[in-house]
């Protein structure tokens, strides 16, 4: 299994993320699972010591685990098209700098865009996308 968005179910710009992403993958590559799903625990768990601190994203695909602004980078890829310009535009920024800039937002998004009591629950057109 491969192309999984891992995701924080209870935060707001996390799933308005999702939602832009579905949206945006018109092929269907994505699936999507909430950090905080049993199937995250399990499916991260050999990845848990490079994972300890990570609460925001995740992009696993073919074994390996993309995390921070390198996940987005390599998501907007795989969903190709137009995306992967984006993706490279993301790239040419020094990692640092765009790390910095990711951290930033994650550290604050609770504060910026609010947070869920329950995590999401796709819906009926969503189901299949999102691993439990």
């Amino acid at each position: 299994m491969q192309n999984i968005v891992f995701f924080d179910g209870v935060c707001n710009l996390c799933n308005s993320s999702v939602d832009f992403l579905i949206k945006i993958d018109k092929k269907k590559t994505l699936k999507f699972a909430s950090l905080q799903s049993d199937f995250a625990k399990e499916k991260l768990k050999p990845f848990q010591h490079e994972l300890r601190n990570i609460n925001s994203i995740v992009f696993y695909n073919y074994g390996k685990t993309y995390t921070e602004a390198d996940a987005v980078i390599e998501v907007l890829k795989t969903i190709g098209g137009f995306w992967i310009f984006i993706a490279f535009i993301f790239q040419i920024i020094p990692k640092f700098l765009r790390n910095a800039v990711y951290h930033f937002v994650a550290k604050h998004r609770y504060k910026f865009f609010g947070k869920r009591n329950i995590c999401r629950v796709p819906n009926e057109e969503e189901r299949e996308r999102f691993l439990e």
